[in-house]
């Protein structure tokens, strides 16, 4: 993946207001490093798949029973778009991740969470630009 311009981050975060102060702290993290948030504008399958498409890579909560968060997922790796996954730590993680990194948190750790996704943002597109820069000897 080589970004065109700014990249983009699809945010599959349930809009249920409890998860208002996690998005809070992604988008402001995401803005922070030029990264510009993308999400479905409904609820539909084809607004999800438009988004996810143009997206560069997904930040996911899986805390609770969302199928829209694990269908957008699973279209995510199946895309090969490099994904971070986010769990409340009251929450059980769903087995079909069973070996994915799932990052645990709790809401009194929302100040700590948004510098954790600063980190893995700088770190995966660290990775990504030095992939595709071209090697030039001179």
């Amino acid at each position: 993946m080589a970004f065109r311009s700014n990249p983009s981050c699809y945010l599959a975060i349930p809009s249920d207001p409890e998860f208002a102060p996690v998005r809070q702290a992604v988008v402001e993290a995401l803005t922070e490093l030029n990264v510009e948030p993308a999400e479905a504008d409904d609820a539909t399958r084809s607004s999800r798949l438009g988004s996810l498409e143009h997206a560069d890579f997904v930040i996911a909560d899986v805390t609770g029973p969302s199928r829209w968060v694990l269908w957008e997922l699973g279209y995510a790796y199946a895309s090969r778009k490099p994904v971070l996954i986010l769990s409340q730590e009251r929450s059980e993680v769903p087995p079909e991740l069973g070996k994915s990194q799932v990052i645990l948190y709790s809401l009194e750790q929302i100040p700590e969470l948004g510098e954790y996704v600063r980190y893995w943002i700088k770190t995966m597109i660290r990775a990504q630009r030095s992939r595709y820069e071209p090697v030039v000897n001179l």
